[in-house]
């Protein structure tokens, strides 16, 4: 695992001037990957974008790199629409169901923006109740405060596999059985499990699933995919359709008669940014050849020490779960006596390390990955007693 570290912190430029723990918002790229994006551009203006043979090629490719995705996250290209983040993925479900006045749809208080404000927007303009739950624990919500939220007029319920602010993991699998057998549909935002947990999704059972590029697979900005099933399909129609969603075949009888793919390629519009999916192509690559497995090992392994090492000072407050099989490569703190946004500021600006501060409970988020170091966790460490020290002395 050593070398493959090494390897990967040679890709990742941004490791030799920061302690990057961020990549729950952004990965870096590795060069690889760039090269690849780049090569891919190059390639096709070279070739002259417009022509047939150019846009057969990349129609080809997109379809090798779907396959290869789809492989890599446990499913069938068939269920696999590629999108430009976790965002539009879920935004493409929630609009694609026909919801009625008084049906309700259940969510969590500590989902990201993208997992409420669509349903603030559906409640506005469709009369559609929004059950927003706040676990018991203040962490992660259970199967049980699911099943007790459920209702007649559930049509569907929206869970994170990973909370973005307090680094727990939900059940998906049982509760996607559930919430099947109440008749309604399971949508998981899954920006921050893919590349970091083994993720299998015809084993997870989620109807639909939402995936990012440029988070845990390292990818560049404006890539993603949507998993959905067959079943969810029938389900969610298209919120519009353009050429790239439809079956041609031998050309329509009429201009306004069309057929849609029978695939999730129905919901995408058109033209996908071949550089841009070449690019994340590259990344999950390198993910692929460490292995899944071996990923998660080691991102449990930094995670254990870093979480440890927190519940382990006086004046720090662990919110994530210590247990690796209840979390994932987030973990999320607070500081007595320093202000979670004061602190992800000072731990920037003093100490080089990038992370972040969530609002929901407000509290520092560091995310660690496979590139990360044993060295960088001690040093945040430190970095964290003088900060509390700190905060004590002002105090």
């Amino acid at each position: 695992m050593a070398q493959w570290v090494e390897a990967l912190r040679r890709q990742l430029p941004v490791t030799r001037q920061w302690i990057y723990m961020n990549t729950g918002t952004s990965g870096p790229v590795p060069e690889p990957a760039l090269e690849a994006e780049a090569q891919a551009a190059r390639a096709m203006s070279e070739a002259g974008p417009g022509r047939e043979a150019t846009v057969r090629a990349g129609e080809a490719r997109l379809e090798t790199i779907r396959q290869e995705l789809a492989r890599f996250l446990g499913t069938s290209p068939e269920r696999l629409s590629l999108t430009q983040s976790t965002s539009d993925g879920i935004a493409k479900v929630v609009a694609g169901l026909p919801w009625r006045p008084g049906d309700e749809v259940i969510t969590s208080e500590l989902e990201h923006a993208s997992g409420i404000l669509p349903f603030a927007y559906l409640r506005d303009r469709a009369g559609v109740r929004v059950r927003l739950l706040r676990p018991r624990d203040g962490v992660c919500l259970t199967v049980d405060e699911l099943r007790e939220a459920l209702t007649p007029r559930t049509r569907l319920v929206c869970m994170s596999h990973v909370s973005y602010s307090t680094g727990a993991r939900l059940p998906v699998e049982a509760a996607a059985e559930m919430v099947q057998q109440h008749g309604a549909l399971l949508l998981v935002d899954g920006a921050q499990s893919a590349g970091v947990l083994p993720v299998n999704l015809e084993a997870l059972g989620a109807d639909a699933y939402a995936v990012p590029g440029q988070k845990w697979l390292l990818g560049p900005e404006g890539t993603g995919v949507l998993a959905i099933t067959p079943r969810a399909q029938e389900w969610v129609a298209p919120t519009s359709l353009a050429w790239a969603s439809v079956d041609h075949g031998d050309g329509p009888a009429h201009p306004l008669a069309y057929r849609l793919k029978p695939s999730a390629r129905r919901y995408e519009l058109a033209t996908m940014s071949l550089p841009l999916f070449e690019g994340l192509r590259a990344s999950v690559a390198i993910l692929d050849q460490v292995g899944a497995t071996a990923v998660w090992e080691r991102v449990a392994s930094l995670a254990t020490r870093l979480k440890e090492g927190l519940a382990a000072r006086p004046g720090v407050e662990l919110i994530t779960p210590l247990e690796a099989d209840r979390s994932a490569g987030l973990v999320t703190f607070k500081l007595r006596g320093v202000p979670a946004p004061e602190a992800a500021r000072l731990l920037t600006e003093r100490y080089r390390v990038v992370g972040r501060w969530v609002p929901r409970p407000e509290a520092v988020r560091l995310s660690v990955h496979l590139f990360n170091t044993e060295d960088e966790v001690e040093r945040v460490l430190e970095a964290i007693d003088e900060l509390v020290a700190g905060g004590r002395r002002e105090r």
